[in-house]
């Protein structure tokens, strides 16, 4: 996979930051909305999670009132590049 090529897990963390973003939600504050760990919202949004976990990202699109797309695939007018 070439560096410029985000990963599922990148594109699904990112997905989550800008729909939290969106709705001005910290990553405490999803963390408590989703009943899980700060630590383990900031790995999603950060794409550094190392798993998929269906039951968490079903409650992703429940709360972001998404679909499943809306958070695994590339979206229009957001940036995937890997580059730091």
């Amino acid at each position: 996979m070439s560096s410029h090529t985000a990963s599922l897990l990148a594109i699904y963390g990112r997905n989550v930051d800008v729909n939290a973003f969106k709705r001005g939600w910290s990553t405490a504050q999803l963390a408590t909305l989703l009943s899980v760990s700060p630590t383990a919202v900031n790995r999603i949004r950060s794409g550094r999670n190392h798993y998929l976990d269906p039951e968490l990202l079903q409650r992703f699109t429940e709360l972001f009132q998404v679909d499943f797309n809306a958070l695994l695939t590339p979206q229009p007018g957001i940036d995937y590049s890997t580059d730091a």
